[in-house]
């Protein structure tokens, strides 16, 4: 039993050590200086990385602003919000975004938006494309944030909510004078997480606005760089435009770069010294890349956090001369501008009140759409007639008899190829791991956690230069590590939390009745209810893994179903999109999502009853 333990310890840590960690080594040995250093000064990176920049930026303050005010008027009908939340947690991202393209775009804008009279061109008009695309990845992401803001709040003390009331603070003026003060640590963390994870964003703005339209200044070598090119994207269109490797690598190691600076953000949040030492670093390499000094109003804002007119002063005249890259200044005007509020708001005046509830309101409203558009989306694919009339008068199953006639099953037995394995093994052999983690230090949590957030295309494009080498591209077997090790990070975080709450003084006692062995096996038997809800994310992550396949995989005939359904519309200037066969197999792949939900419930009731 110790062998096994400490064999499936070490398993571990090489997949994550290869997958997660390697890939930055690879970088400095594949890469040349003289290719790093032309990818650093190239046109393309210097354009995708202010369209990340502010994509990030933009996006992450709408979630966060969304997610704490659905969460704070919402609090007390959590059952009605969660039920909005439920259509984006439980479609994986590719799904939503080829759903939601569909329902916001359709076939040349004749969809089922335009049917309220909504017309929405995200093909030509840049403000549409980036409106919508934002919209929707807000969406997406809302339920995650939302369910932690929750948390946070349920663990403020009632008594000071209370005796605010009791002054006769409005609701508006203790969520912004007592709960966003209370939970700013928690709002942080979640601010810096989900800027790293959207700078490098691919799937949503790849499926949905196939990297946005295209700026006419923006003319590259690597093609148009458009409003939703971020660099993931970039990343993309480099892996894609040429079998050059040492370029491929050199566009991957830059952008590795910054979303390293990025993720020290993160992880170095509660040290200020250490956060001013990684912004002039930032600065310094932002500078080189872009001629831009921007960052260095966020060292200002680290230096003199409280002289709010001169931070002010300075960021206005940064926009002025800077324009709309300069991100630092946007901050610090929202970060002055939510101190303004927090004290406007505790004027004992019910219009404000009004003002936040309405604004919340709308929110919800807002989300319930998308959600019900999602849902009814996929059955008017699947069912309507020839796609491009956009017809519903006559329903008709063609989509499916179009996907089996083109042997649909194939796609979907390398889909449970990839699935099932992982389901089966990884909890097992990431059981060993979360153990250690959950007793030892808490920085081994936030260092997975960063990993997962800070993995991309740019990690993938250095695991394929070393798969090339050993010719192990274009095969299942090889994608399956590969998938694992993005899976096995959220394994590893979710059991380590169940195995935390575990008496320390009963795996005392079992080493001292039986040593190692029975201490094990207790761990193992105590472990199995958690093990149940990892198979099902271990089945999730291989059912629905998008961008490994479609990087690794050149045969159609090992294309997983995810990448085929994506085959099925193409990109978004694609004039025939079939839109029949995709919603045919979108259905076909939520009933087995469903099935194996139901299967993985009654196996983890049976484990409860073990247990």
């Amino acid at each position: 039993m110790e062998m096994i333990w400490y064999s499936l310890l070490l398993l571990s840590l090489l997949l994550i050590g290869f997958y997660k960690v390697f890939p930055y080594g690879a970088a400095v040995v594949n890469t040349p200086l003289r290719r790093f250093l032309s990818a650093l000064q190239s046109d393309a990176l210097m354009y995708s990385s202010q369209v990340s920049l502010f994509w990030s930026f933009v996006n992450t303050s709408l979630l966060l602003v969304f997610s704490l005010l659905l969460a704070w008027n919402l609090r007390h009908r959590r059952k009605l919000l969660l039920s909005i939340l439920f259509a984006p947690w439980a479609i994986p991202l590719y799904l939503s975004a080829m759903i939601m393209r569909f329902s916001v775009y359709g076939v040349g804008g004749r969809s089922p938006m335009s049917w309220l009279g909504l017309n929405v061109d995200i093909v030509t008009d840049p403000w549409a494309a980036f409106l919508w695309t934002s919209l929707i990845n807000v969406w997406v992401h809302l339920p995650l944030v939302v369910l932690s803001f929750l948390a946070a709040i349920d663990d403020i003390p009632k008594e000071m909510i209370e005796a605010a009331k009791i002054d006769g603070a409005s609701d508006a003026a203790v969520l912004f004078s007592i709960v966003v003060p209370e939970i700013g640590p928690v709002i942080h963390g979640w601010f810096l997480l989900n800027f790293v994870r959207f700078f490098h964003s691919f799937t949503l703005p790849f499926i949905f606005a196939n990297g946005g339209v295209i700026v006419k200044e923006w003319i590259t070598k690597w093609g148009g760089i458009g409003n939703l090119t971020t660099l993931g994207i970039l990343n993309y269109k480099v892996f894609s435009n040429t079998w050059d490797l040492g370029e491929i690598s050199a566009y991957s190691a830059v952008s590795m770069i910054l979303i390293l600076f990025l993720s020290l953000y993160w992880l170095f949040r509660e040290s200020p010294r250490k956060i001013s030492i990684v912004t002039a670093l930032f600065s310094t390499v932002w500078f080189f890349m872009t001629g831009n000094l921007s960052p260095l109003i966020l060292f200002f804002m680290l230096l003199f956090p409280e002289d709010k007119l001169l931070g002010s002063g300075l960021s206005l005249l940064s926009l002025f001369f800077g324009g709309w890259t300069v991100l630092p200044a946007y901050a610090y005007l929202i970060w002055c501008g939510v101190h303004l509020i927090g004290r406007f708001s505790m004027v004992k005046d019910k219009y404000f009140d009004g003002v936040v509830r309405g604004i919340a309101l709308a929110l919800f409203l807002i989300a319930a759409l998308l959600s019900i558009f999602a849902v009814v989306s996929v059955f008017l694919t699947a069912f309507t007639d020839y796609p491009d009339t956009l017809k519903v008068t006559n329903m008709t199953f063609d989509g499916f008899k179009k996907i089996f006639a083109e042997d649909y099953s194939l796609y979907l037995k390398n889909s449970l190829y990839l699935s099932i394995p992982i389901a089966l093994f990884l909890p097992f052999v990431t059981l060993p791991l979360a153990h250690s983690m959950a007793r030892g230090r808490e920085f081994f949590l936030h260092l997975f956690i960063l990993l997962q957030a800070s993995s991309g295309i740019h990690l993938l494009v250095q695991i394929f230069v070393v798969y090339s080498k050993f010719q192990l591209l274009n095969s299942l077997f090889w994608v399956l590590p590969l998938i694992a090790s993005g899976a096995m990070l959220q394994i590893v975080v979710i059991e380590r939390g169940f195995i935390k709450n575990f008496p320390r003084e009963l795996e005392d006692l079992a080493l001292v009745d039986g040593g190692e062995s029975l201490k094990r096996r207790m761990i193992f038997r105590y472990s199995l209810p958690i093990i149940g809800v990892a198979s099902l994310i271990g089945f999730m992550a291989g059912w629905n893994a998008f961008v490994g396949p479609l990087l690794f995989i050149f045969e159609e005939s090992k294309l997983p179903a995810s990448v085929k359904m994506y085959d099925y519309v193409g990109n978004l200037q694609d004039k025939y999109p079939e839109w029949n066969a995709f919603g045919a197999a979108a259905v076909i792949n939520l009933v087995v999502v469903l099935l194996v939900f139901v299967i993985n419930r009654w196996i983890s009731g049976k484990f409860k009853m073990i247990k």
